[in-house]
């Protein structure tokens, strides 16, 4: 197979600049309402701490400890901190302006694979993705992943069209970086595996931008920090587990819950006759390779975690597959270009009208840890003199930065004490993860047998901030 010829673009030069330009901005002001309004949660607080407490070899080094990803996202953070300021609302611009770039990037692949009508269509379904904007909003890497998943996308499209060492190790260079911000980045290379293996053309090309990166990963100590232990997530396999992947792909799970059931059901339907109509108008284009293209990361999903479960404790999670959403708008964006008029236009009434529904209902980052009123909690005028305990003490990481004065904290989240230790009046801040940390709930008979509590309160997210005294007992 090879790709098919392209008609010259007589398309002005201004126009797609223009364009990308206008997408980006667009973007940008639909992730940022209410960006700062809610505390950050258990995984943005790691991201927040380890980004900003961290020296930069100890990132490199990785400490899975703290934070089992590659380092390459925290790195850009500490950066972009650095320049802008150490706040929670700061650290998450960082992700909102990576997000907003990701539209103008598939606007250009767009224009690469199905045409200006099907650009602007799928640059328009990710800019209201309510999936999107979510991870556009948190202190996490899910938004960098998608822009570079989309740029490794249009440099392969480019490379397929005309050989180009240039291209070829621009390819290669994100492909290091994908797989330096999150190992399910592999998705991208068995794309790219697919395409050298089932595409006649530039081959080699293709081959050399998958080595290159491996090489220099492998030479890096600590860029991929233990390397599958992110990956430890509990096998799925069956029917049903494939079911459940497809509603994850379709961004229906928690990003839809304020809506109705049947807008659920329409949506679903409707994104998948869009993207059965775009697979079918590829192949009658005879455009094999963009269909190839764009179908491959939609199978690899659930094949490699297939493949690789009865190895290794593999699967990938929701928010992961925020990195093929790009192929899947494509297909949809496609489906909804070449459809008749009517068909057309009820498929972009049912793939739009429930995003912007969802986004008005959403309207902001959802609350799910009130972290900044547990803080305010503490630093209240009574409670200003006692120290401060938390358990687990991994639930450091969202408080910290809402704490005027973490010196107050009686142990570090990395520090090793017990009941024994404790001083004989202090403040304990436990939450919902207290479970996972101590299953048997040790920690916390011990200290109520010991101690008993003046005051509590309870926050939003199962946060709780007790004032416990010393009763006399042992």
């Amino acid at each position: 197979m090879r790709p098919s010829r392209y008609l010259p673009d007589t398309t002005p030069a201004w126009r797609p600049v223009a364009a990308a330009i206008l997408l980006f901005v667009a973007a940008l002001m639909i992730r940022l309402p209410g960006i700062g309004q809610e505390s950050l949660w258990l995984d943005e607080g790691v991201s927040y701490s380890f980004a900003s407490s961290t020296t930069l070899r100890a990132m490199m080094l990785g400490d899975v400890q703290r934070s089992p990803h590659p380092p390459l996202y925290h790195l850009l953070l500490r950066l972009w901190m650095q320049l802008s300021g150490f706040s929670p609302l700061h650290a998450r611009l960082l992700s909102a302006v990576l997000g907003a770039a990701a539209i103008p990037l598939l606007y250009i692949l767009g224009r690469e694979l199905v045409g200006e009508k099907g650009a602007i269509l799928s640059a328009l379904l990710l800019m209201v993705s309510p999936f999107h904007v979510h991870f556009s909003q948190e202190v996490r890497m899910y938004g960098l992943l998608c822009t570079e998943a989309i740029l490794a996308m249009l440099l392969l499209a480019r490379l397929l069209r005309r050989a180009s060492w240039t291209t070829t190790f621009a390819l290669a260079l994100v492909n290091a970086a994908g797989l330096a911000t999150h190992l399910s980045y592999v998705l991208i290379l068995v794309t790219l595996a697919v395409s050298a293996a089932f595409l006649r053309r530039n081959r080699r090309f293709l081959i050399l931008s998958i080595g290159l990166p491996l090489v220099l990963l492998a030479l890096i100590r600590g860029a991929l920090p233990h390397q599958l232990s992110v990956l430890s997530y509990p096998a799925r396999t069956g029917f049903g587990d494939m079911l459940t992947a497809l509603r994850e792909l379709l961004w229906l799970t928690a990003w839809w819950q304020p809506l109705p059931a049947p807008w659920k059901t329409l949506y679903l339907v409707g994104a998948i006759l869009a993207m059965l109509l775009g697979a079918r108008a590829l192949l009658r284009e005879r455009r094999l390779w963009v269909a190839l293209f764009l179908l491959v990361p939609l199978f690899a999903y659930k094949f490699l975690e297939l493949l690789m479960g009865p190895l290794l404790p593999f699967a990938i999670s929701g928010r992961h597959v925020i990195i093929i959403l790009p192929a899947m708008v494509l297909l949809m964006a496609k489906g909804a270009a070449n459809a008749r008029p009517m068909l057309s236009a009820a498929l972009l009434a049912i793939l739009l009208v429930p995003a912007l529904l969802s986004l008005g209902v959403m309207g902001r980052l959802p609350e799910r840890e009130d972290w900044a009123g547990a803080a305010a909690a503490l630093q209240d005028a009574r409670n200003a003199e006692f120290p401060i305990v938390v358990f687990p003490p991994f639930t450091e990481a969202p408080l910290a930065p809402y704490l005027k004065n973490s010196d107050r904290l009686f142990a570090r989240w990395d520090g090793i004490w017990s009941v024994a230790t404790l001083p004989d009046e202090f403040l304990l801040v436990t939450s919902r993860y207290e479970s996972i940390a101590d299953p048997d709930h040790f920690f916390l008979g011990a200290a109520l047998s010991r101690y008993h509590a003046n005051e509590s309160r309870e926050f939003f997210g199962g946060i709780w901030v007790m004032r416990l005294e010393r009763s006399g007992r042992e």
